[in-house]
């Protein structure tokens, strides 16, 4: 880990797990950045570039600390090894740094200046993958306009985190108390990921490895494989099944797994629940395995559709109470069997998510009774019951034709727990 002497403006070789205390900067790249080749040999100091180290160092100095870490200089970016462990290392990078320093330079007046909030919130900084991360981790930023003036503090008990929850739609507690992260949900995570962009496509799944606790190498060219290689990661480690709780416009996408963090965008929170117990997904050879609770012999080779509840609700403030609503979320899937050529006589149950043109969604919602919901068939309109429990789907199954709604409860005499497996695009 490389940091800057804020006196002398020198770099320093230190052990990151050995490091001094030091202080960071979050920022937007420009062209005139002074990289490391350009900071060894003396060349681009006459940039903006420049200026963002040496406000850098003179910010920290004033707060007395000694060293700084700011990605431009620091980083060599040539080496591929140093950048992947760098990138899988970021997010502690800001969790470690005693204070983080972002500049914002497309806002040009101060806190007191009418125009100040219409300026902060078209900030092209809160537009960027990567600071993402950078706000998250961080316990302390000073914000700084174009003129490195303090314009905003974000810490604990600062005020300013309400206008920071507004612009990014993060929540206030996952602002002022970067460890409760883990407490949000996936899709939740990447609801906030959603609203930003980054100039390489394999950046915007880079970006959020920190943000998920997970580490991966960077493969530069493999496009969006570098998402899917994400999510892959993700379920490697968490049963959070809000990781399915995502919409697209993209009907020839296969599998569970989204194409990008912008099929999860919305305007309302998806939150965890315990509602099912459920054996562990997993990939595999064949596919993304889900066991399920199905009856075999409504399951042939022309397939059917499936309602599969998940362990996730979506948080619903707009019914005018004062007590948010937990809608249920669901997720039509569309099973088929097929024999299996290495085993005459057993069939492999093969899904994919239904996901239709023009407006028609694969995730369903319903609000919660009494976490109990009805297996049913619908036909010709009406709704024909298998087995009724204490509660119902509020909407009559969503008016899906032909859907069979599936839960944990399936007993023998009804249904046996099957393996469904799902082939993944971006792969």
């Amino acid at each position: 880990m490389r940091l800057l002497d804020t006196s002398e403006i020198t770099l320093h070789e230190f052990d990151s797990h050995r490091a001094p205390v030091y202080a960071i900067v979050s920022h937007r790249w420009t062209d005139e950045e002074v990289t490391y080749q350009n900071f060894l040999s003396g060349t681009n100091r006459d940039g903006k570039g420049w200026q963002k180290i040496i406000q850098g160092c003179r910010i920290a100095r004033l707060r007395n600390i000694k060293w700084l870490w700011i990605d431009t200089c620091c980083l060599d970016k040539h080496s591929s090894a140093e950048l992947t462990e760098s990138v899988n290392s970021m997010f502690n990078y800001y969790k470690v740094a005693k204070q983080c320093y972002a500049f914002l330079p497309d806002v040009q007046v101060q806190h007191s200046d009418p125009a100040f909030y219409d300026q902060l919130q078209n900030s092209t900084w809160f537009t960027r993958g990567w600071t993402l991360q950078e706000l998250l981790a961080s316990t302390l930023v000073n914000f700084y306009n174009a003129k490195f003036q303090l314009i905003g503090v974000k810490t604990r008990e600062s005020l300013f985190c309400e206008a920071l929850s507004k612009i990014t739609g993060i929540g206030i507690t996952y602002l002022q108390r970067p460890r409760e992260l883990r407490l949000a949900s996936i899709a939740e995570r990447m609801r906030w990921a959603s609203l930003r962009e980054t100039t390489r496509v394999e950046d915007m799944a880079y970006c959020l490895l920190g943000i998920f606790d997970v580490n991966m190498p960077l493969i530069y060219g493999e496009g969006r494989k570098a998402f899917t290689r994400l999510q892959l990661e993700i379920i490697s480690k968490s049963e959070d099944e809000s990781i399915f709780a995502w919409t697209s416009d993209k009907p020839l996408w296969k599998g569970l797994l989204a194409p990008s963090p912008y099929a999860f965008a919305g305007h309302e929170a998806i939150e965890q629940r315990d509602i099912f117990q459920r054996a562990p997904f997993s990939m595999t050879n064949k596919g993304l395995q889900l066991s399920l609770p199905v009856r075999a012999d409504s399951i042939g080779r022309k397939g059917t559709t499936l309602l599969f509840p998940l362990n996730c609700v979506r948080i619903s403030t707009s019914n005018g109470s004062i007590r948010p609503r937990e809608d249920q979320i669901a997720l039509r899937i569309y099973v088929k069997a097929l024999p299996d050529i290495y085993n005459s006589g057993l069939r492999v149950f093969i899904g994919d998510a239904v996901r239709e043109p023009f407006g028609s969604d694969q995730l369903l919602y319903s609000e919660m009774v009494h976490r109990r919901f009805i297996i049913g068939r619908r036909k010709s309109g009406r709704a024909y019951y298998k087995l009724r429990l204490a509660a119902e789907w509020s909407h009559d199954l969503y008016g899906c034709s032909s859907t069979v709604g599936v839960f944990e409860r399936a007993d023998a005499a009804e249904g046996h727990t099957y393996a469904i497996y799902f082939k993944q695009g971006g792969m």
